[in-house]
């Protein structure tokens, strides 16, 4: 795997071996990137189920001024420490290890608002759905932030019981959903 933009460009980065992470397709990654291009310079960004931190890396590659990566496994954490490492941006970065979704609530508790986050949560558990909501509840987006959630499915619209999001795109790229979502 390697970053595919920014002044990282083809940096070849670590990976989980196994089935522990499923990471972002480069088409995918390239689909985000393109979204998004316009507001990542200057970026504070969350990383979600960061797995290798690829998202969060290129994010960094391409201007974002700050990435904190979220990460549940000890082991996996480390590869994202590695990376991070290996293109010297421990001073722009922080690696939390722990549940997405107590850091959220945390988020929330503190006021701590992101220009755009990124959540890749494994697939099949409907956790898509529920990232959204608790992004919106604690109103984590700065304002024009945007929420991008890559589920194996299409979740239903949601919209309606937002108070902060509203669904700006939806799209399939290979066997994943991209969804994106910005702050009212």
């Amino acid at each position: 795997m390697q970053i595919i933009g920014g002044k990282y460009k083809k940096k070849k980065l670590r990976s989980p071996k196994g089935k522990e992470v499923r990471p972002t397709s480069s088409r995918l990654r390239e689909t985000i990137f393109n979204l998004c291009q316009g507001n990542v310079e200057g970026a504070d960004f969350l990383d979600l189920f960061a797995g290798s931190g690829a998202i969060g890396l290129e994010a960094l590659s391409r201007g974002a001024a700050h990435v904190i990566f979220i990460e549940k496994s000890r082991g996996v954490s480390k590869i994202i420490k590695d990376n991070i490492d290996a293109l010297k941006e421990s001073e722009t970065t922080q690696v939390i290890i722990g549940d997405a979704l107590h850091a959220l609530e945390k988020f929330a508790k503190s006021k701590k608002r992101f220009d755009i986050i990124f959540a890749d949560p494994p697939y099949g558990l409907g956790l898509g759905e529920e990232i959204a909501k608790l992004i919106d509840l604690g109103d984590l987006l700065k304002k024009n932030g945007t929420l991008y959630i890559e589920d194996e499915e299409s979740t239903p619209d949601l919209e309606p019981h937002f108070v902060h999001l509203v669904l700006y795109d939806s799209r399939k790229i290979g066997r994943a959903w991209l969804k994106t979502y910005k702050k009212r």
